[in-house]
């Protein structure tokens, strides 16, 4: 259902009406008239009404989320959304259930998408209902959208949605367009549940025999998808197996993935990347769920990490210890950390490996080691730094380079972590505690750099231990974000920086609290660093700015990235950053409200910006009374969706969390919504049963059926016009209040 402002529209503009169908099968929709451009202004100035008008860049709300939502709630916060690149379509969760959703339990999934003539509309893609029992600490149910939002992944608690698949599994589903399930772990469980440990009744002690499926990224066409297997902890210990599941002939067949350059399966088990799944096994359990990239677009490249064995090429004993593989052509792997030919470093030794970006390719692998891989490479005499090194399959017979290089400093360059890198790996972002090529980095603490093909790294900023989340995800939250050319990179930081915008430093220390608080940046690599969530008034701030993160008062954040697809703060020109924050940082924005609301930076020179440390503009409405989540933007910044339970346009008739689409020359031409039903069990017609396999995900809104006409009866002519012409009367009277009253309170709540 989609939303829009109900001022009259100027001469010309024509409504076509609401066309509403509860035809099974169909999605509701709203016919709409496109808006003719001003002779001055915005080309959608008819939309700019209420709080659209203070938007910037010509930007009118779009509601995505249906009006009707059966009295539910709209959004699952810390679970991630979905934008196409486009911005034509959002993936999300709902706690409610809505548009036919054939169950209750989460997650109830939902794509919305937008058409120029008729509006948003909502399609459920939630499975059908299972009764599945919650495995220990919790459920672990999960999601992910193929690119372009037409396929999703579905990890679900013992489910039997596909033919074939073991109800004593943990499965792994894969949706496609025509709402059909399929199987994607077809291998049998290692272990049969005993007798005593029914399903679906399963009891806590019974989950140890359970296999449990993971996924761990795929191939754009969702045609070749890596799969992490828990086998059961009663025979193999929670080890972990990494296969790639391959679509031939209609069904999926599943090969290994973590067979070691000898032939042999790793002996403790592997992972894509460093890690996908809270079960994984590695060093360092912070690191999970970077696996970016690591299968490459033809499915052909899969990198993955695991304890090496004896085997070659094992030239200083990496017995046991983490390095980092890729698998080629399904056929051969090939050790990426193992020391380059003819090295011959100042402290021999083994060391252990991580994995932490690559270009899309899969060309260009980046991760960090111990060990001295290169002659210059210096990671201390008992190896306790790690040095960033690049493997790079374009440079035949000169893959591996380190990139922190630097003999000078006792234990060498101490990498903690990486950012992330640019899709074609040119640029990488990355902390480091040594002060590197006598930068403006301070030793001992964590520095931010940016290496450009090679080149020395070039100092960015000082952050402090307290913002580990940008480099080591730690938590699943994630407050880094590099765009797509490596051009532009935003982060958040607890420390002062010295910026274009603030040159001593934002005094960011929380009066009530004394405690500094974090705020969102934004560098791009001509040298410019922002402050983009710091008040350009300078007042002090009363809560932090996030990127792709909620705050909740009195919990802890969560992220609204994925593994797979961070959130886009970052317009792919590094123009705008998207974020939020408690503060009020514009006019109009009461201080007193301290629930989190959605902000645009501008760059100078950007969008009619003339300010010289950047424009900030309200995105989300000025008075929430909960917290605003940003959820995504498409990949040039002109959509940025979030949810608010803010009423931003008339057809938005209740107090729910609904989801907006702030969008350049958006908005779309309505009348006014049917009305809620004041009794949804009575109105509302019952939802459908679950389908059977293969029958699709019902895609149709449920809502109340159309009204009945009221009629004034029969008779003669003359009483006849008099019963018009009393009922015509009472709807203007009505239409008079409604316009009056929503109008007022809505203009009002805006600057």
């Amino acid at each position: 259902m989609i939303n829009a402002t109900k001022s009259a529209a100027p001469a010309g503009a024509r409504l076509l009406g609401m066309i509403f169908s509860l035809i099974a099968g169909a999605t509701v929709a709203l016919v709409i008239s496109a808006a003719p451009a001003t002779a001055a202004g915005c080309p959608n100035e008819i939309h700019r009404v209420g709080p659209s008008a203070g938007l910037p860049n010509c930007r009118a709300y779009e509601q995505v989320t249906p009006a009707q939502k059966n009295g539910q709630a709209t959004l699952e916060t810390g679970v991630p959304s979905r934008s196409t690149a486009d911005g034509n379509a959002l993936g999300y969760a709902s706690k409610g259930r809505y548009a036919n959703s054939p169950s209750g339990a989460f997650p109830n999934l939902y794509v919305a998408r937008r058409s120029p003539t008729d509006g948003w509309s909502v399609v459920n893609v939630s499975p059908p209902s299972t009764p599945v029992p919650t495995p220990p600490g919790g459920a672990v149910a999960s999601y992910e959208f193929s690119p372009d939002l037409s396929e999703s992944i579905l990890k679900l608690p013992l489910a039997p949605l596909a033919p074939g698949a073991d109800p004593t599994v943990l499965n792994l589903f894969l949706r496609d367009s025509a709402g059909r399930y399929s199987l994607i772990n077809t291998d049998p469980p290692a272990v049969k549940l005993p007798e005593e440990c029914p399903v679906p009744s399963l009891e806590v002690a019974c989950w140890q025999f359970v296999d449990i499926v993971t996924y761990a990224g795929a191939t754009p066409d969702f045609k070749h998808i890596l799969v992490q297997v828990r086998k059961n902890l009663a025979d193999f210990e929670g080890h972990e197996e990494l296969f790639r599941s391959d679509f031939e002939s209609g069904t999926w067949h599943m090969s290994p993935v973590g067979v070691l350059p000898d032939g042999e399966g790793a002996p403790e088990g592997s992972t894509a990347g460093s890690g996908s799944s809270i079960f994984a096994s590695t060093a360092a359990p912070d690191l999970y769920n970077r696996v970016a990239n690591a299968i490459s677009p033809d499915g052909d490249r899969v990198i993955f990490q695991a304890n090496s064995n004896e085997g070659e090429p094992d030239e200083v004993g990496q017995l046991g210890l983490p390095q980092v593989y890729d698998r080629l052509h399904g056929t051969e792997t090939i050790e990426l950390s193992a020391p380059a030919p003819g090295s011959t470093p100042t402290h021999p030794g083994a060391g252990a490996a991580t994995f932490w970006a690559a270009s899309v390719s899969g060309d260009r692998v980046f991760f960090t080691s111990s060990a001295e891989l290169t002659t210059a490479s210096n990671t201390g005499p008992a190896h306790e730094g790690s040095d960033l090194y690049e493997y790079d399959f374009s440079r035949s017979g000169d893959e591996l380079h380190d990139l922190t290089a630097d003999a000078g400093v006792e234990a060498g360059a101490q990498v903690l972590g990486v950012f992330d890198a640019s899709e074609d790996g040119s640029y990488i972002y990355f902390v480091a505690r040594a002060q590197l090529d006598g930068s403006e980095g301070v030793s001992g603490e964590p520095n931010l750099y940016v290496s450009h093909e090679g080149e020395p790294p070039v100092f960015v900023a000082t952050l402090s231990e307290a913002d580990a989340q940008d480099w080591t995800q730690s938590g699943a939250m994630r407050e880094s974000y590099v765009a797509p050319d490596g051009r532009h990179a935003a982060f958040t930081s607890v420390n002062p920086l010295p910026t274009v915008n603030f040159p001593s430093g934002y005094e960011n220390v929380n009066e009530v609290t004394s405690t500094p608080e974090r705020e969102v940046y934004e560098y791009s690599v001509d040298g410019n660093l922002f402050c983009a969530s710091c008040d350009p008034s300078g007042a002090a701030p009363i809560g932090p700015g996030l990127l792709g993160g909620v705050h909740r008062p009195g919990n802890s954040d969560v992220s609204q990235s994925s593994a797979f697809h961070p959130v886009r703060a970052v317009s792919n020109d590094g123009s705008r950053v998207f974020f939020s924050s408690q503060d009020a940082l514009v006019g109009g924005v009461d201080p007193a409200n301290t629930n989190a609301k959605i902000y645009q930076w501008e760059a100078p020179t950007e969008g009619g910006c003339s300010a010289a440390g950047g424009c900030v503009s309200l995105l989300s409405g000025s008075n929430p009374p909960s917290e605003s989540v940003f959820l995504d933007a498409s990949a040039d910044g002109s959509d940025v969706f979030f949810a608010t339970p803010e009423q931003l346009l008339p057809s938005d008739k209740d107090e729910l969390s609904d989801i907006y689409d702030a969008r350049i020359d958006g908005g779309f031409t309505q009348t006014e919504p049917a009305p809620e039903c004041a009794d949804a069990q009575r109105c509302r017609s019952p939802l459908p049963a679950p389908p059977d396999y293969p029958s699709p995900a019902t895609p149709n809104f449920q809502g109340p059926g159309n009204a009945k006409p009221k009629h004034c009866g029969h008779g003669k002519v003359e009483r006849h016009r008099k019963c018009v012409k009393k009922h015509k009367k009472k709807r203007s009277k009505k239409h008079h209040h409604r316009t009056k009253k929503g109008h007022g309170k809505k203009q009002g709540s805006h600057r």
